[in-house]
């Protein structure tokens, strides 16, 4: 809880990988996947009840597996909300409600975490949420600073929109109000009514936490699987 507001943090497990068949429960330094995001919710001194979002059998295997406290709930998800093409937020929406109906927990304020950004080292939930609450902002995502430097092809051309590239400034001149702020689908945190009314994880006054760019890491390749092993033993997880 913060400023007497109830905390969910939702981890969205879901079957099936169009690029990487089982990688939210595939084994990462030991784990599976997806079980990072609920230790790193764990440890928050915020969070409130974590929710654990799937219909995959081996997610739910580990689930039980691991939750030997009963500290956490998983919730079924309808096989018709594991499409992937239907919004994350419709899968938010659910495990709010089943939250409500099932133990009566009603949700101010939701963290969505998913698996395939297991680095959150540092305190990260805690330090977004405590950022949010002081921006007095209804939502909140992390994001990763790049250099404006940044292409675009248009079959006919390349060009860069952000900056003039026949007279580039060196790193100490640019300004920062033209370095790009990419959204790293690491956190979001998302007020009760933001959800529920615009069925959205963004709207309102939204505040941004910048990460570092090792948080900025996702999980789309095996390759991916294998530096962000290499992050995790040199620099730690969670």
């Amino acid at each position: 809880m913060i400023n007497n507001k109830k905390v969910l943090a939702i981890v969205i497990a879901r079957k099936g990988s169009s690029g990487l068949p089982g990688k939210n429960y595939k084994l990462l330094m030991g784990l599976p996947c997806f079980l990072w995001s609920i230790k790193a919710a764990e440890k928050s001194k915020y969070v409130d009840l974590i929710a654990t979002s799937s219909c995959c059998p081996h997610v739910k295997s580990h689930w039980h597996e691991y939750d030997k406290r009963n500290s956490s709930i998983f919730i079924d998800r309808p096989e018709e909300l594991n499409s992937p093409f239907v919004k994350n937020e419709d899968v938010l929406r659910h495990v709010v409600s089943e939250c409500q109906n099932r133990l009566n927990f009603i949700a101010d304020i939701i963290v969505t975490l998913q698996p395939t950004s297991p680095i959150r080292s540092n305190n990260l939930i805690d330090e977004c949420l405590d950022k949010m609450e002081q921006e007095t902002a209804d939502s909140l995502v992390t994001v990763t600073t790049h250099y404006p430097f940044i292409w675009n092809d248009y079959g006919s051309e390349v060009v860069c929109p952000n900056m003039y590239y026949l007279d580039r400034p060196m790193r100490e001149d640019i300004k920062n109000s033209f370095f790009s702020l990419i959204d790293n689908g690491n956190i979001y945190i998302t007020s009760h009514d933001i959800l529920m009314k615009k069925n959205n994880r963004l709207g309102g006054r939204i505040s941004v936490y910048k990460t570092n760019k090792y948080q900025g890491y996702q999980i789309d390749t095996e390759e991916d699987f294998k530096i962000i092993e290499c992050i995790g033993k040199i620099n730690g997880i969670v």
